[in-house]
């Protein structure tokens, strides 16, 4: 979801029981966890960092209280630099737990959506989405800013945020329904598009990989096959499975597949090499040298 949507998602949950501090708070603990946008240089130099990526560790349960922290030691400096000393207790209450609650709403919405989030990091790096997205919606987007620009003009009220969050509601309460239908219609396998009617279908069929995209009204199109490899992969990484830099490539990956190649072997996600999908833009492959060696 785009940071709009999740500042007014905040505001929609949260302006009812609280104002003021509390409900800044909140919306900035909503928006926060988007920061990690800045965090790829970390793990672009460094793999065994790759958690430290957009859609990573601040988008896990493990990563909201840093979010709420980070909010908290924030307002904890501008109080000492205006005078105020306010309570321990009333730090909590009104600034941590409030950024928490907004940095939870954040989590929450972005669970809906591909390629997913590490939601149990620490305790497990795999990506876990619902699935309903194909990332931030546009039509969320066009939408949140709308009512943004209609309320900032003084053409709407609060008031209009009810209605905001029942448009929300239908949205993605429609997109759930469409995606139960694409899963009857071509398996678990599916990835959404910007198009709600239109799904890249990616079929497991034991040693193949079998990619294609299909609508809902029609057949499917053209089908790309791809081998998994040999020798038992993906179970047998020939002992690189802890490889910082295979590590990368299967967090990163919707799928991986090995080729043998001169002097080693590939690993790769076709769907990305492939433009299937764009995101996310680096660290598609690791080459695996005969001689134990591996370069990203």
């Amino acid at each position: 979801m785009d940071s709009i949507t999740h500042a007014l998602a905040a505001i929609l949950v949260f302006s009812t029981p609280i104002q003021g501090a509390a409900l800044l708070s909140a919306v900035l603990g909503a928006v926060l966890p988007d920061c990690d946008v800045l965090l790829h240089v970390l793990s672009d130099r460094d793999p065994r960092l790759f958690i430290f990526t957009h859609g990573g560790f601040t988008h896990s349960l493990g990563g909201t209280p840093v979010i709420a922290a980070g909010v908290t030691a924030g307002f904890i400096a501008w109080a000492g630099a205006t005078g105020q000393d306010p309570s321990l207790p009333a730090i909590m209450g009104t600034i941590f737990f409030p950024a928490l609650g907004g940095a939870l709403t954040h989590v929450t919405l972005d669970l809906l959506a591909f390629p997913g989030i590490p939601l149990l990091y620490p305790f497990r790096e795999r990506k876990m989405t619902v699935g309903i997205f194909p990332g931030p919606s546009i039509l969320l987007l066009l939408t949140s800013i709308g009512f943004l620009c209609l309320f900032l003009s003084g053409l709407a009220t609060m008031e209009w945020l009810q209605g905001y969050g029942i448009f929300l509601g239908g949205v993605i309460v429609a997109r759930a329904g469409i995606r139960g239908i694409a899963e009857i219609r071509f398996g678990r396998g599916t990835v959404p598009t910007i198009n709600p009617l239109k799904w890249l279908v990616v079929s497991d069929c034991g040693d193949t990989y079998h990619v294609f995209f299909a609508s809902l009204f029609s057949g499917p199109g053209e089908e790309r096959v791809y081998p998994k490899g040999s020798e038992g992969f993906p179970g047998n990484l020939s002992g690189h499975g802890k490889d910082p830099e295979v590590r990368r490539l299967f967090y990163n990956s919707y799928i991986v597949v090995a080729k043998r190649e001169e002097g080693g072997t590939l690993f790769y996600d076709p769907l990305r090499e492939d433009k299937f999908i764009f995101y996310p833009p680096r660290h598609t492959r690791v080459f695996i040298r005969n001689d134990g060696g591996g370069e990203g």
